[in-house]
């Protein structure tokens, strides 16, 4: 669970007539995530020295965010137009991914290893950090879109000084 909230003073307003408060808007923020990750692995000795690993993690997230502007100054209002006081934009999100992983290793002798391995990365949404609230929000604002990566690695593993 994250909860946030966030008074600013952008530029210095004349006093909220109803409370005299200088605040621009004070806003707050609130996220739960809850995750699940299984990674399974197999090996084949394809030779004495050569072997091919390959495996995969499968993730899944669950994600809720609520924003809400808690105070609005009504004189900063027309300028910045910001979303009203207690409107919320909350939404839950599902987020799933198979994220795949192979290795090639060539032992040519005792001493040496080489090894070459491609994988999938992948990061879930989450709920994204505002700042400020435009009146323009929807609730597709309150999440980042996942991410992946493709990565590639090649490599010598050697018992040089023994």
């Amino acid at each position: 669970d994250f909860s946030a909230n966030n008074p600013v003073v952008l530029f210095a307003p004349p006093a909220d007539p109803r409370t005299g408060s200088f605040l621009n808007w004070d806003l707050s923020m609130r996220s739960n995530s809850e995750s699940f990750s299984v990674f399974g692995e197999m090996r084949w000795d394809i030779t004495d020295q050569l072997r091919l690993d390959a495996g995969a993690r499968y993730s899944r997230d669950e994600v809720t965010a609520l924003a809400l502007n808690t105070y609005v100054n009504p004189v900063v209002t027309p300028m910045l137009a910001l979303l009203p006081a207690g409107v919320q934009l909350a939404d839950t999100r599902k987020f799933s991914d198979t994220s795949p992983q192979v290795t090639l290793t060539w032992t040519p002798n005792d001493d040496v290893l080489l090894f070459g391995t491609w994988r999938n990365g992948y990061k879930s949404g989450n709920p994204t950090d505002f700042g400020i609230i435009p009146a323009s929000s929807v609730t597709d604002d309150l999440f980042y879109r996942p991410e992946e990566i493709e990565g590639f690695e090649i490599g010598v593993k050697a018992l040089l000084l023994d």
